[in-house]
This record gives structure tokens, C-alpha cells and sequence, in this order.
């Protein structure tokens, strides 16, 4: 007796589940009416995410010009060369350039890349480096040009120097802030480089 009163409650339990499960029969116009608004929220958010994406790129396009801005507005490089090797090697390399910025400069350092006449780099015969910097001691007033009749005195011993690239600038300003220019932005502050 125990066992059958077991049984139907176990029946009525999974009839129940079963009748719980069934969805409700939806007529076709209403099942339309749905597909079309679920299709017009789909292209409500494509298109939502499509603004984001412009908005997105405006904002990037808006900061790259600042940042640009800003280069251009920190150092203008007028020259960069080498003289000719001296007797035993020793090859000067100059920087011409200009404070551009509203700041007074406190150092300005300078990083160089030695090339021979098919362009390929070269390294320093004697003490073995390629690339290297020299620092200029301030203070350089805004608009101050400096350079003319400086160098920086057999920087490399390589007799097969022909020229120099510039491959990074590091200006501390008195106000105690830094502006670092790589070698990727010296396009913005140098329009000579080959």
C-alpha cells in the first residue's frame, strides 16, 4: 500500500513538471511581431556600436593631433651632421636646434646613430658603441637657438662615418618637468632627417 501511494505521488510529480514545461502555443502574427523587433533591436545596436566606434576613433584622431602639437612645441632640430674623420678617426657630430617650447630648458640630451656612405650603422672603433648620447647644459630660454659652432668633439673613431641620424631627444625643463621625444615622433621636431 505504502509502495503504490509512493508511485502516484512520484506520477502526479513528473505530470506536473511536464505540464509546467510546455510553452504556451504562440500565434503566428505574434511570432512575427517578435522576429521583427528582435531584427529592429539588432540594428539598433549594431548601429549604436557603430557610433561608439566613430565617436572612439573621432577621440583618438583628436588626441594625436594634441600630442603632435605638443611635440612640435617642445625643441626644433635645425641641423644634425659630422664632420670629417680627423687623423686618427675621431668624428665630431653637431646638433643645431631651437627651444620651441614656453619653458626654459635645464638639460637637453641627445641620442645619435653613426651611419657609413651605403647607410649601413656603424659602431665607435675604439670604445665599441653605436649609438650614443651627449647632454647640453641649460638654461636655453624659450625661443633660444643653440649649436651654432658646438659639437660634440670625436664622439665615435670610425674613419668610415659619413653621417648621423637623431634617434631620441631628453628635455628636463627648470619646473622640473621631462618631455621625452623616441625615435618614432623626431619626424614632429626634425623634418631633415634622412
Amino acid at each position: 500500500m505504502k509502495y503504490l501511494v509512493f508511485c502516484c505521488i512520484i506520477f502526479t510529480l513528473i505530470m506536473g513538471c511536464k505540464q509546467q514545461k510546455k510553452l504556451p502555443n504562440i500565434n503566428p502574427e505574434e511570432q512575427a511581431r517578435q522576429d521583427s523587433l528582435a531584427k529592429v533591436e539588432a540594428v539598433r545596436a549594431d548601429s549604436v556600436r557603430r557610433y561608439q566606434e566613430a565617436v572612439s576613433e573621432r577621440l583618438k584622431i583628436e588626441r594625436e593631433k594634441e600630442r603632435i602639437s605638443e611635440l612640435k612645441n617642445t625643441i626644433k632640430i635645425i641641423s644634425v651632421f659630422t664632420s670629417a674623420p680627423n687623423s686618427v678617426g675621431g668624428v665630431d657630430v653637431h646638433t643645431i636646434w631651437k627651444n620651441t617650447s614656453t619653458k626654459v630648458i635645464k638639460y637637453v640630451s641627445f641620442y645619435w646613430t653613426p651611419y657609413n656612405a651605403v647607410g649601413d650603422v656603424v659602431s665607435c672603433s675604439i670604445r665599441g658603441y653605436r649609438d650614443a648620447g651627449e647632454q647640453v647644459t641649460g638654461p636655453i630660454n624659450p625661443g633660444q637657438t643653440h649649436g651654432y659652432n658646438y659639437s660634440w668633439e670625436c664622439h665615435w673613431y670610425n674613419n668610415t662615418i659619413k653621417k648621423a641620424t637623431l634617434d631620441k631627444i631628453e628635455i628636463d625643463y627648470m619646473d622640473g618637468t621631462t618631455k621625452t621625444i623616441e625615435s618614432s615622433d623626431i619626424e614632429y621636431v626634425y623634418k631633415k632627417q634622412w
